[in-house]
């Protein structure tokens, strides 16, 4: 073997049917794959979820959101697909230098 044995294994919701689930076990192999039945009725668990997802998607949308309206995305008239990208992603990339050009020189050296 070149690399040595496979202790953990992560796959995509197609892989772990039954006779991989099996085969994984057999090979004493850590796996993600999401648990089979129903779902678990703790309610505090489900509840710390939720909050987190929404904490997450509510920073990750409003800071794209505020990028749109600062940098004028909202008007792009673009015609095409492609064209419309690179608009995103010039905006995108607009954003990020204007944030990094508002960091210290310490910071920047710190966060190398």
């Amino acid at each position: 073997m070149i690399f040595g044995e496979c202790t953990h294994l992560a796959a995509d919701r197609i892989y772990p049917a039954n006779a991989n689930r099996r085969f994984c076990s057999s090979k004493n192999i850590q796996t993600n794959f999401v648990s089979k039945g129903k779902t678990s009725p703790d309610k505090n668990l489900n509840l710390m979820k939720a909050i987190l997802n929404k904490e997450r998607s509510t920073l990750l949308e409003g800071s794209f959101g505020t990028e749109k309206e600062h940098y004028g995305l909202k008007r792009i008239r673009a015609r095409t697909p492609n064209t419309q990208n690179v608009w995103l992603y010039f905006g995108i990339f607009t954003a990020n230098v204007v944030r990094l050009s508002k960091r210290t020189p310490r910071e920047l050296k710190l966060a190398a």
